[in-house]
């Protein structure tokens, strides 16, 4: 098998690695987030909307954690010689498909923290560190964005090496 398709396997699996970490991080800031708003802004509407993107991030974090763990299979399979075109291709189709629904509940996150510092305006209630969280929130969001789009590029790469192989 070519050094090529190892390389671009390994990079594929650690890419993946890097953007899974961000995703499950952004799941953790939204759980946080939500369990702030059980308590201080409870059945409003930011409460409702977060509940809404809670299962949304927390299943792509899954859905993340299964492609990096396909990303790992595929690359020792690669160092092992196999030919992996048919599962690199797979691989790409799914991670493509966990990128759409990620930057579509990124989008959700980032309208949801302009809703948190509208309904603050309205509510004092609302702690300033839910806002300071919310943000953090939406930043993560983008960076998880980027990162993702990075170990989407790679494994294109993959799928691209195995084809010119």
């Amino acid at each position: 098998m070519n050094e090529s398709i190892n390389t671009a396997a390994a990079a594929s699996a650690a890419n993946i690695q890097v953007s899974t970490n961000r995703i499950v991080k952004l799941a953790s800031d939204v759980g946080n987030i939500c369990s702030m708003l059980n308590t201080a802004d409870f059945k409003s509407d930011s409460h409702l909307a977060i509940q809404a993107i809670e299962p949304q991030i927390n299943a792509i974090a899954y859905d993340a954690e299964l492609l990096s763990l396909s990303a790992m299979e595929i690359s020792a399979m690669a160092a092992e010689s196999a030919d992996i075109s048919r599962e690199a291709e797979d691989l790409f189709s799914k991670a493509k498909a966990v990128g759409e629904k990620l930057t579509e509940t990124v989008d959700q996150i980032t309208k949801f923290e302009r809703l948190v510092e509208v309904n603050k305006a309205r509510n004092p209630l609302i702690p300033d560190d839910l806002i300071k969280i919310t943000r953090g929130a939406a930043l993560d969001g983008m960076n998880a964005e980027i990162l993702f789009e990075v170990a989407l590029r790679s494994i294109n790469t993959l799928v691209i090496a195995c084809q010119n192989n």
